[in-house]
């Protein structure tokens, strides 16, 4: 492949970003079917709490898509992958299990997390029936990136698709037809909604398999060794991003006005990732695509145009009447809350543009091999992130509402610089490195 049209990149990139699209959509529909559920109230906070706990677990392995489509080229490195997947995802579930089966965990929600007793209970029952997400996570994201990889993008799409209508469909059979507590539908809905796609995407690569047939072209075969140094940097990029978020609510928690902010926050969040989450999976397409300077300029002007795109349309969202449209309209926001969210909105219009260029930048550094760079940038955001909410609390005159967006927007910002000068300037040993 020496040249791909835009035409085809758009083909190849959409199918990913309506995959990422609906996975933002899964906990709106949870949410929903927990609130019409008895103690409602006690089960969505439940929820929440046992969810970020399951988000904290599995952010070791959300980085296989990404080696998936760097490094499954054959059946030999594909096997490999298989293995450490089912370690790495085992030992995770291992990690919950301590928690859910000994006192370790009622110490942990209670005396750590600060949460009442009761709720830590429900946290920890559904904890309990998402006991093996970690490995469910692990071995769908390592097919995904496979499949990505053989550029069967549109599988993906479909079987994220299949997971969002099972979700739908067990949860409102679960509200319907048992008695369950809503923490268990909605952590059962989410469990189950997991393990279809996983086998969606497995039996879709077993459709693929003669692709990966065995090959011994090679120059580097992928050893345990260069799979840990390869992927150790993305693991730890994945652990400091789930850890910014707790951070960023911290920060709002203890600026000016805390009760608006953090009311408001939530609803923030939920447009943001309306724009961005799509834009995430521009790593991915870089990652498979961009394999020679044509195609590397393609996916370039790809994710540059996808990015000033959906920030000029959050700016239109931002700037016209069309927000509190929306904000009163449809989601039913409390009027006193629509001023805070239009203007955090404001302060995240650069975001969607970062997130596509910061996307753009992992995935070609990724593919050369080049990790490091990729944590070294994560760490840099977490940095600038943390020292803007920390002379914020410190002056004390920007509400959380306005501070957290300035510290993320900045945070990005410094990651993206970094990002971009380590692509420029790549060492000798990660271009000698780079996958065919």
């Amino acid at each position: 492949m020496t040249r791909l049209s835009y035409a085809a990149l758009v083909r190849f990139y959409l199918p990913l970003a309506l995959s990422g699209l609906l996975m933002t959509l899964q906990q709106p529909v949870v949410a929903a079917v927990i609130a019409r559920t008895p103690n409602a109230q006690a089960s969505l906070a439940a929820y929440g709490l046992a969810l970020s706990i399951a988000v904290l677990l599995e952010s070791p392995i959300q980085m296989l898509l990404a080696t998936g489509a760097a490094l499954a080229q054959n059946q030999a490195s594909f096997r490999l992958l298989m293995r450490s997947t089912f370690v790495m995802g085992a030992a995770l579930a291992g990690v919950g299990a301590l928690l859910v089966f000994t006192p370790l965990g009622q110490v942990f929600f209670v005396q750590v997390l600060d949460a009442p007793s009761p709720i830590a209970l429900q946290a920890l029952l559904a904890l309990k029936v998402m006991l093996p997400w970690p490995l469910v996570v692990a071995w769908r994201r390592l097919h995904q990136g496979v499949l990505i990889r053989q550029g069967a993008t549109r599988s993906v799409g479909y079987s994220t698709v299949g997971r969002l209508a099972t979700i739908l469909v067990a949860a409102f059979l679960a509200l319907s037809l048992t008695n369950w507590p809503g923490v268990v539908i909605g952590a059962s809905a989410l469990m189950i909604g997991a393990l279809i796609e996983a086998v969606l995407v497995t039996g879709w690569l077993w459709l693929l398999r003669n692709k990966l047939a065995e090959s011994n072209s090679d120059p580097q075969p992928l050893t345990t060794s260069r799979l840990v140094h390869f992927y150790r940097p993305l693991a730890l990029t994945a652990v400091l991003t789930v850890l910014s978020w707790p951070l960023i609510n911290a920060g709002i928690g203890r600026a000016v006005a805390p009760e608006q902010s953090l009311a408001a926050w939530p609803v923030v969040l939920s447009l943001l990732w309306l724009f961005t989450t799509p834009l995430q999976m521009l790593q991915q397409t870089t990652i498979s695509l961009a394999r020679n300077v044509p195609t590397l300029r393609g996916t370039r002007r790809l994710a540059l145009s996808l990015g000033g795109i959906a920030s000029g349309s959050l700016a239109l969202l931002s700037f016209t009447p069309l927000l509190q449209l929306l904000l009163l309209g449809v989601l039913g926001v409390p009027l006193g809350l629509v001023v805070s969210i239009e203007s955090a909105g404001q302060l995240l219009i650069p975001l969607p543009f970062l997130t596509a260029t910061q996307a753009f930048y992992q995935g070609l550094l990724i593919r050369r091999q080049h990790t490091v760079a990729v944590c070294t940038a994560m760490g840099v955001n977490l940095l600038v992130l943390s020292s803007v909410l920390a002379i914020g609390i410190y002056q004390g005159t920007l509400p959380g509402f306005l501070l957290a967006p300035a510290a993320m927007t900045l945070g990005l910002f410094a990651e993206v610089g970094l990002l971009w000068w380590q692509a420029s300037h790549p060492p000798a040993v990660s271009e000698r490195a780079q996958i065919s």
